[in-house]
């Protein structure tokens, strides 16, 4: 009975710990939605913009000037990277998902068992 709720324990632990890496990837993803969204806007602002504008960049304390095809290549490199990571964040949280459904049928066979030798050690 003592190794069984050792189990229960570890078991339960384990979810804990599977639930608090999930969280960490739904906030990350949710900065990345962000960052897209943003990106998304920025794109569509050049989108608009002549090929002859004037783009400044800031680069610490002073705005430097930028070709537009550049500055335009920048938010699309960016924006391959987000979705990319976007992609990622979906990947591994389906994972942990599916690692949290093994660990919950897990402790329901765990929790059977008790149950079962209590049921057992009562009738005795």
């Amino acid at each position: 009975m003592q190794a069984l709720s050792e189990k229960l324990e570890s078991c339960a632990n384990e979810m804990r710990k599977i639930q608090r890496e999930m969280q960490k990837l739904a906030s990350s993803k949710a900065t990345y939605i962000s960052q897209n969204n943003e990106n998304q806007m920025v794109k569509e602002e050049f989108d608009r913009l002549e090929e002859d504008a004037t783009v400044y960049k800031l680069v610490g304390p002073l705005l430097v000037k930028q070709e537009v095809v550049e500055a335009k290549g920048n938010v699309n490199k960016r924006l391959e990277f987000i979705t990319g990571e976007i992609a990622r964040l979906d990947n591994a949280s389906q994972e942990f998902e599916k690692k949290l459904g093994e660990k919950q049928e897990e402790m329901m066979r765990i929790q059977q068992e008790f149950q079962a030798l209590r049921a057992k050690a009562t009738k005795s």
